[in-house]
């Protein structure tokens, strides 16, 4: 069964896909997956204007989106006809940390979920932590002083960074331990119907199984290192999605769904 690809329309000609995601668009189409394009955030018509294939499911493949944005997202496409694998609870599930958090703690750093910043500064202060990443609920940002600090009065400096770079902090605040990793190890791996695929040759650690039962969500992104010690840890999850190819090819992607060709 295809699959049917919505990715987002370039903002000058909107029945084109944004030059970001040509590439994957052109490919889907050559593997015989049906494709879509739509002014995603602002809504409007959706490319080529020809209904849905209502028996096949729908993935869309663009931009991050806050999971309020998603769920428009989603209940357009489903008035439209379309049939999204991601429903909006599966889309935050996989998007937010502390949704994910909460089901894999063994397996990641230690984190601590803060509303604001007078709360993670206080809460940095009782810990006994030679490091720290900072977060928001999405994901980490380059500043100044780093993602990776170790003072605590450094926060405000990151967080008024990452509200300038990103336009706002999505949720609250994410105080993650900083772990001994093993340099260059991180890989990145989609999980697609419970089943994990990696680029290359790269296998998909036993060890990091468990946690593709416990994240009940149709198509997420999982990256995983080695620590010093030789486990392996996982560094972070995201939807699908929005996730870039971090490691991966176009052609290496889109094999990922085969099976539904």
């Amino acid at each position: 069964m295809n699959m049917i690809f919505l990715f987002p329309s370039d903002f000058f000609q909107k029945s084109k896909p944004d030059e970001m995601f040509q590439d994957q668009f052109e490919a889907f189409v050559r593997a015989g997956h049906s494709c879509f394009v739509t002014n995603v955030e602002e809504g409007g018509p959706v490319y080529p204007r020809v209904p849905f294939p209502g028996e096949h499911a729908l993935l869309y493949r663009g931009f991050m989106l806050t999971p309020d944005a998603y769920r428009a997202l989603f209940q357009r496409l489903q008035t439209a006809g379309a049939s999204p694998l991601t429903s909006p609870e599966e889309y935050r599930l996989c998007h937010h940390i502390p949704n994910w958090y909460r089901l894999i703690e063994a397996y990641t750093p230690e984190t601590i979920i803060c509303k604001d910043t007078t709360e993670a500064i206080e809460a940095i202060q009782k810990l006994d932590w030679d490091g720290f990443f900072i977060k928001d609920y999405v994901k980490s940002l380059k500043t100044s002083v780093g993602s990776l600090i170790t003072d605590a009065q450094q926060i405000p400096l990151v967080i008024s960074e990452m509200e300038k770079y990103r336009g706002t902090i999505e949720g609250g605040i994410c105080i993650r331990k900083a772990e001994q990793w093993n340099p260059g190890t991180e890989t990145r791996a989609f999980i697609y119907k419970h089943r994990a695929f990696l680029p290359g040759d790269a296998e998909f650690p036993v060890e990091l199984s468990p946690v593709l039962d416990a994240i009940q969500a149709p198509f997420y992104s999982l990256d995983f290192v080695t620590d010093v010690n030789g486990r392996f840890r996982i560094v972070e999850i995201g939807d699908g999605q929005v996730s870039d190819l971090v490691g991966w090819s176009t052609a290496e992607f889109v094999r990922i769904f085969e099976s539904d060709a």
